[in-house]
Formats: C-alpha cells, sequence, structure tokens
C-alpha cells in the first residue's frame, strides 16, 4: 500500500500536464520512497518509468536500459539505450551482448556497438572522447580476439592512440603490446 502526501507537489502535477523531468522525478519518489511518499513501491515505479519511456522520455529510457543491462538482457538495453540517445551505453550493451552470443551473432554486435559508440564520439567533445575512444579500441580488440582479423586489431591500435591523444595516458602499455602483436603478425 502506498500512502501519499496532501497536497501532491508541484512535479506531481507538473507530471498531469507532461512534464518529463516531473515524470521521471515520480518514478523515482516511488522506487525510493522519498519525497511525496511514504512508502516504497517499485511494481509502481517501473510501471511508470516504462510508460515515460515508451512515450519517449529520455531518463526514463535510461532508467530502463539501465535496469535491463543489470539484469543481463543486453538486446533489451542497447534498445532503450538508443531511446534514450545514450550511444555510449547502447555501444557498450551491444559489446556485453557480444560478448555473450554465440559465435554466429557477434559480428553484428560488435557492428552495433561500434556504430553506436562512434556517434557517442562526434557528437560529444572535451574529456568525454577519451572515454568513448578507449571503449572503442576494447570494442575492436574483443572483436579481433573473436575473429582474428588483423583490420580489427589495426583499429583497436588506432582507437586507444586517438583516447592517448585526449588525456588516457593510462594506455601506453596497451598501445605497446598491439603494436608488438602486428610487427609479429
Amino acid at each position: 500500500m502506498v500512502y501519499i502526501l496532501y497536497p501532491p507537489p508541484i512535479y506531481y502535477v507538473m507530471h498531469c500536464f507532461g512534464s518529463e523531468d516531473a515524470a521521471y522525478k515520480m518514478a523515482m519518489s516511488y522506487r525510493t520512497g522519498e519525497g511525496w511518499l511514504q512508502s516504497k513501491d517499485e511494481n509502481e515505479a517501473w510501471k511508470v518509468i516504462r510508460k515515460y519511456a515508451a512515450q519517449g522520455n529520455q531518463r526514463c529510457a535510461n532508467e530502463l536500459a539501465y535496469k535491463y543491462e543489470c539484469d543481463g538482457d543486453y538486446l533489451q538495453a542497447a534498445k532503450w539505450y538508443e531511446k534514450a540517445h545514450s550511444w555510449r551505453s547502447a555501444g557498450n550493451a551491444y559489446w556485453n551482448a557480444a560478448e555473450a552470443s554465440p559465435s554466429y551473432l557477434k559480428r553484428q554486435y560488435y557492428e552495433k556497438a561500434v556504430e553506436d559508440c562512434k556517434k557517442e564520439y562526434y557528437q560529444s567533445g572535451g574529456s568525454v572522447q577519451s572515454f568513448v575512444a578507449e571503449d572503442l579500441g576494447r570494442i575492436y580488440e574483443s572483436w579481433y580476439r573473436v575473429s582474428k582479423d588483423q583490420a580489427m586489431l589495426r583499429e583497436a591500435l588506432q582507437w586507444y592512440k586517438e583516447a592517448e591523444a585526449h588525456g588516457a595516458e593510462w594506455l601506453g602499455k596497451t598501445i605497446g603490446r598491439l603494436e608488438r602483436l602486428l610487427r609479429a603478425w
């Protein structure tokens, strides 16, 4: 049973008139039992999150994606991260799906992971680029381990160097290891 304090807070009123931020805050109130509610109601929280995610609320879509990812349903997670325009998270969810999939599905998930991470890379700026470039390097390196395709190794090296150029100096040993692998090829 959920106990509600009266009068309802302004974000509940705004939710009634379609505010995206208010819908998210209302769902979080259900999840935590804080704010205008006296107790938690996880089922009601996820019902509100699903409803508003389906209507295009990016914060609710991101929350739903995170739940799916925690539950190990990486394809559903990727779908909702894409709806939330959280490209890096979607790319990582596809990468996790590739790692957990049978070999005949890996290529399509790696391709989708690369596509989504590149969207994030080119849309973002500053310090975020080093993290996305590092993610791309890791995705290509994982892809190389599965495919044994030298082109994937070269791509991994290129993205690691890009990440290092944006401040990820901790990748020096990884870059050296991949360069030695390519020379030995």
